[in-house]
């Protein structure tokens, strides 16, 4: 594998020819990676600089600095980073990338890259590191054990729910019983409040909140979720930004999605909407209210506040189910049926290795039924192999006698 000389090489131009292995890498060591244009004016300053540390850590085997020139190798540049800006600065941890804004020094590139050394890659669940981590939700499990036997806890879970793999992490504060968090956001982090012996009790709070706010996801998807849908309509980011940072302390009550105003508009003209509006439900999510001009925070919060306090679901009287469709059922995932499950697979591999199993079987003769140890084809080789020695010393005595008649004639002509 091409991974295996990375691991000992200093520095890496990105091509066609070896960015798989760049992000194989990734699963041993940090990887440091400037993605840019040859015609761009800022890349082709900073890119000198960068030369210079891959350089300084040409020798060193903890890192990988590199750089991908992403008009030649776009295609290669894209599998370790996407980007549409240039130049792009991004750390690769584990085959995920994360876009850092370092100042274009090489002191500040350095102490970049010293950052990357905290980075554990002893174990084989990912480590959530605030400074390296900026994609949520993500679900955090710590307790009074080491990492490696909370690793243990987080791979039996994702075993049972796969689509959680990439957002579940092993936490670095130890406690004195397991602790299961999900931070939605920066600022927003929701406890898990049941026993952590309650393995049913858990998946059910990462399946709740595994919708992240404002996720790219479908509408439809909301309605699997047991908190009331919050869709933000706007026109321009900005308008999403500033409701995005107010909206967080809200976010464990709502799941949040956002729509064009257009869009929105072009499905439900009859709705008198302004540029930016809030629209949130009642707790069964068949019917909605729309709070407009919802950058005006005094007011939203006060009609978010009588939501939450189950106050106006009376009034609600918008139908969405054209986005948020009233027939999508949330399937639970159940622990108790993926251990069925397993139990099943154990049976199957049991009814295809029965010699190796050791299995009794009842096998019909006519009329007649008896109990057959599968391992007496055990006994039969042991004899087979016992009746081919005992021909083998039986042909060699056999032998041996001819050539002592031989010899014994060839004398008795001699004399």
């Amino acid at each position: 594998m091409l991974w295996t000389f990375f691991l000992f090489t200093l520095k890496i131009t990105v091509d066609k020819d070896n960015a798989k292995s760049v992000i194989e890498t990734s699963y041993h060591k940090p990887v440091f990676m400037l993605l840019y244009s040859p015609h761009c004016g800022h890349c082709l300053k900073v890119h000198p600089v960068w030369k210079e540390l891959m350089s300084h850590y040409a020798k060193d085997k903890g890192v990988l600095v590199g750089d991908c020139d992403y008009i030649a190798n776009r295609d290669s540049c894209t599998q370790i980073m996407q980007t549409n800006s240039f130049p792009t600065f991004g750390i690769i941890v584990r085959g995920r990338g994360k876009r850092i804004r370092p100042i274009r020094t090489l002191e500040s590139f350095i102490n970049e890259t010293e950052k990357l050394r905290k980075i554990d890659f002893s174990i084989e669940c990912m480590k959530f590191e605030d400074e390296f981590n900026d994609e949520y939700p993500a679900f955090i499990y710590s307790g009074k054990g080491d990492a490696k036997s909370i690793c243990e806890k987080v791979k039996k879970i994702t075993k049972i729910y796969p689509e959680v793999k990439n957002k579940i992490y092993v936490g670095q504060e130890k406690s004195d019983d397991d602790k299961l968090i999900v931070k939605l956001s920066g600022t927003t982090t929701i406890n898990y409040e049941g026993s952590s012996s309650d393995l049913q009790s858990e998946i059910d709070f990462l399946q709740e909140y595994s919708l992240g706010p404002f996720g790219n996801w479908n509408y439809s998807d909301a309605m699997k979720s047991n908190r009331r849908i919050g869709l933000l309509v706007h026109r321009t980011h900005n308008q999403f930004r500033d409701f995005n940072e107010f909206i967080q302390k809200y976010e464990q009550s709502f799941v949040l999605c956002k729509i064009d105003n257009n869009k929105f508009k072009s499905l439900f003209g009859e709705l008198n909407i302004s540029s930016i509006a809030f629209v949130v439900s009642n707790k069964d999510k068949t019917k909605f209210l729309i709070i407009q001009n919802a950058l005006n925070y005094n007011e939203t919060s006060e009609v978010l506040d009588k939501v939450l306090n189950d106050e106006l679901d009376s009034s609600m009287n918008i139908d969405l189910s054209t986005l948020f469709p009233q027939n999508v059922v949330r399937k639970r995932i159940s622990v108790q049926d993926h251990v069925e499950n397993d139990q099943d697979e154990a049976n199957d591999e049991s009814e295809k290795n029965p010699k190796e199993q050791g299995i009794q079987k009842i096998r019909g003769n006519g009329a007649k039924k008896f109990l057959v140890n599968e391992k007496k084809p055990k006994k039969l080789a042991t004899k087979s192999i016992t009746f081919i020695l005992g021909l083998f010393v039986l042909l060699a005595a056999v032998a041996v006698f001819g050539i002592y008649f031989f010899l014994n004639k060839n004398v008795a002509k001699i004399e």
